[in-house]
């Protein structure tokens, strides 16, 4: 267990009130962010393969592992009891649990074979940890598809709080984010620029789109 400062608790609390208000409604975005929804479903049909174990974090309500043939096992987590409510009904044979990826994975759970993290890494406030925890749950030589807000090379924004919630919106360049997936023991096998999210108070960000793979256990 990591500890956690009371101003992180405090944090993720907002950010599970703001998804479980937005639960009902979430999958209708699919007309706004169908470039990196359909791009995430994508990878998971080419790279599923029968008895796969697929690890869907910040699942939201299922809605990129429901069509996945019935000879995946999926695992799916978030920290919205709402989001994981729904994607038990959308993928009754997945296993859906509360969990903040800020802490380990179970040790119980299987190691997947793919993992993905679509739309949750700007909530991360610390991207090492995190990388660590996906690295921890993800087999050896295990695939990965994370996206990560990036900040633009002219901009000094590194946060944006978005209201009513106060919630932090993390940007991060390229070093960063490579910086902290190699300290988790990973290794990029692709990794490119493409349409993120966009909202009133933010504007346009893009994603960066990382495909990796554990390359070695993740440091101690």
């Amino acid at each position: 267990m990591v500890e956690r400062s009371a101003q992180g608790e405090a944090e993720v609390d907002r950010i599970r009130r703001l998804y479980d208000h937005a639960a009902g409604s979430y999958e209708q975005l699919a007309v706004y962010q169908a470039h990196y929804w359909d791009r995430a479903r994508d990878w998971l049909g080419t790279m599923t393969r029968d008895g796969f174990t697929v690890l869907d974090v910040g699942c939201g309500p299922g809605h990129l592992t429901a069509g996945l043939p019935a000879s995946a096992h999926v695992i799916g987590c978030d920290v919205s009891p709402e989001m994981i409510r729904r994607a038990a009904i959308a993928r009754p044979a997945g296993r859906w649990v509360v969990h903040d990826y800020h802490q380990p994975f179970p040790a119980q759970w299987p190691l997947a074979d793919l993992t993905v993290a679509l739309g949750c890494l700007e909530f991360c406030s610390d991207l090492t940890q995190v990388a660590r925890n996906l690295a921890a749950a993800t087999k050896p030589d295990g695939r990965l598809l994370l996206t990560v807000p990036k900040q633009a090379p002219e901009s000094p924004r590194q946060v944006i709080m978005v209201s009513p919630l106060q919630i932090p919106v993390r940007l991060r360049q390229d070093a960063e984010v490579q910086a902290a997936l190699g300290a988790a023991g990973l290794k990029v096998i692709a990794h490119e620029a493409g349409p993120g999210f966009t909202s009133p108070e933010i504007g346009a960000v893009d994603y960066g789109y990382w495909e990796l793979k554990v390359a070695s256990p993740p440091p101690a």
